[in-house]
């Protein structure tokens, strides 16, 4: 639809066709026997809903870029049939403490679990499940390790993570049971 004032503004100028839109369909509705306040519910719902898919579309790809690259450092991702719990094991592992940090996204997973029936690459549960048996883990991977509050199940046996770390993880995850 053409707008015959001159606006010069491509964001102004949108936004008055969205308001002209918004009210010829006002019009139709009231026509129609809606009410007015029936008719801005119903419509703010649409758009809040259109713009929480954006928000969740974001974070789903933060999560997949996160897999990919956990990938290239030697991750391994699966599912246990009849679990709920995305795995993610790390004895092919070649990357260093520090590049624990690409596990954080995985935290995303929990409200788009909960929320929302989602998939995001291959990871389609809320719980998170991982295992570092073997791999040459330190107390500098404890951080990482503590920002995911959906940890359920973490596997650190024959690493180098001190008691300590080990009990300072059981401190910020208390509902994960860390094997070690």
């Amino acid at each position: 639809m053409d707008i015959p004032v001159s606006v010069h503004n491509p964001r102004r100028k949108q936004r008055l066709k969205l308001a002209i839109a918004a009210l010829l369909a006002l019009a139709v509705a009231t026509a129609s026997g809606w009410s007015v306040y029936s008719f801005i519910r119903h419509e703010a719902g649409y758009f809040a809903a259109a713009s929480d898919k954006r928000r969740l579309d974001r974070k789903c790809a933060q999560v997949v870029r996160a897999q990919e690259r956990l990938r290239q450092l030697g991750a391994r991702f699966g599912q246990t049939k009849g679990t709920v719990y995305n795995e993610i094991g790390l004895t092919g592992w070649h990357g260093n403490d520090s590049d624990l940090r690409f596990l954080q996204p995985f935290v995303l997973l929990e409200e788009l679990g909960t929320r929302y029936e989602y998939t995001c690459g291959s990871c389609n549960r809320q719980w998170l499940r991982v295992f570092a048996s073997g791999v040459p883990l330190t107390d500098a991977a404890v951080p990482h390790l503590m920002t995911l509050r959906n940890l359920r199940e973490l596997d650190i046996n024959n690493t180098q993570i001190s008691d300590e770390g080990v009990r300072r993880l059981q401190q910020a995850l208390p509902l994960c049971k860390i094997v070690k």
